[in-house]
């Protein structure tokens, strides 16, 4: 577990896993999605969390919500069954951490910034350069 003060650790126990007992904990500094929730409104929270986690505080403009709720309206919802991911995950027998792993099909996801960063993935990952 994450080094907590005191104070933390007082908050965090008063909360568990939705349906799980009082010994099943959520993890510290990991952002779970629900898949009932809309697109805009899980982007948001991981947005809002990403923020306090990296800056402590949450900064939400118009541009940002706007941005939000056009990703919601411009998304394609295909007609699949839901995968299971995994994220920020290594390979028992590679170094490499890889932003998003879909153990239903075994594929690959890198999203990347930097276009150099880009090309050092192999074919057989999918890299969304951002």
């Amino acid at each position: 577990m994450k080094h907590l003060t005191n104070q933390e650790k007082e908050r965090w126990f008063k909360y568990k896993i939705p349906n799980g007992t009082n010994l099943q904990r959520v993890k510290v500094d990991v952002v779970n999605f629900n898949r009932a929730n809309t697109i805009c409104h899980e982007l948001g929270k991981a947005l809002c969390a990403l923020q306090l986690m990296l800056y402590g505080e949450v900064t939400f403009n118009e541009k940002v919500v706007c941005a939000l709720r056009t990703i919601e309206t411009e998304s394609v919802r295909p007609k699949h069954d839901p995968h299971k991911v995994i994220t920020e995950a290594q390979e028992t027998s590679n170094p490499i951490r890889r932003d998003i792993v879909d153990l239903t099909t075994g594929e690959i996801w890198e999203l990347e910034t930097d276009k150099t960063r880009a090309k050092r993935h192999p074919i057989n990952i999918n890299v969304i350069y951002l």
